[in-house]
């Protein structure tokens, strides 16, 4: 059985003194300072700690001392493991897309997949101690970028990485709407072998009716993914993404406790 766990935020803060659900493991983020840690880790002394890093990748090149800030943290934090993005486009060109519906014209994916392999093996050889996960990502709601999603190319990072996969259910429900495929199609033709974590909460339709990911609340088709994933994948933890209101966290967490208690 899979342990529970969610990312950190001020609503869980606030849950967890009297807590009606169980949890095992709480996973950091960049957005916790490494001055902030001394007075966040000692409330979750009991709690096995993560890291997912986003886009370690990038902000390891563009960031003087992103290196060292990720050491420290994972030595104050000793997670069990950490995560990054697939993020394969050149720095600030995810940031064009998304803001300013900028699609400059890509450089060849070959050296794209060579140059972020390339820092994912750079990584697992500054911390050998601790596993490295990647996170497969959405296709972004122009679907200029598809190509970059396809589960060919996840499976390749994955394979040539050597890394386990962190599986994004709400990433994949996109992707997969992206390349006209149902959800567990697309899953299918991932490497689900290689599966230690899960991320799981509800993307939002826009008006324009494209799937996006807001990390919103979990609806009745991602509880019924997430059931299938469970039953197809080898995964250890399953980690709720969700950091809007107090309520809708503790809500869910209490249905994924009951379901994954349940088997």
């Amino acid at each position: 059985m899979p342990q529970l766990g969610v990312t950190y935020s001020t609503y869980l803060h606030e849950l967890l003194c009297s807590r009606k659900f169980s949890l095992d493991a709480i996973e950091l983020t960049p957005w916790q300072s490494l001055a902030s840690l001394p007075k966040i880790l000692p409330e979750l002394a009991e709690f096995t700690l993560y890291f997912h890093g986003s886009n370690l990748t990038q902000r390891i090149t563009l960031l003087p001392g992103a290196g060292a800030q990720l050491s420290n943290t994972l030595r104050l934090t000793r997670a069990r493991w950490f995560s990054t993005h697939i993020s394969v486009l050149p720095p600030g060109w995810f940031w064009l897309t998304s803001h300013f519906n900028i699609h400059l014209p890509l450089p060849p994916e070959e050296w794209m997949f060579s140059r972020f392999i390339g820092a994912v093996q750079r990584l697992k050889v500054e911390h050998n101690a601790i596993p490295l996960l990647l996170e497969n990502m959405p296709v972004e709601p122009s679907r200029f970028y598809n190509q970059l999603k396809s589960p060919d190319r996840i499976r390749e990072v994955i394979e040539k990485t050597d890394c386990g996969l962190l599986l994004d259910l709400p990433h994949a429900r996109i992707a997969a709407e992206a390349f006209g495929m149902e959800a567990t199609e697309y899953l299918q033709q991932l490497p689900l072998d290689r599966v230690v974590e899960i991320h799981t909460s509800g993307p939002v339709r826009r008006p324009d009716g494209i799937l996006i990911d807001q990390h919103g609340k979990m609806q009745a088709e991602d509880y019924r993914l997430l059931a299938w994933a469970l039953a197809h994948t080898p995964v250890k933890l399953v980690t709720l993404e969700y950091f809007k209101d107090r309520q809708g966290l503790e809500e869910q967490l209490c249905e994924l406790s009951h379901r994954i208690s349940r088997g």
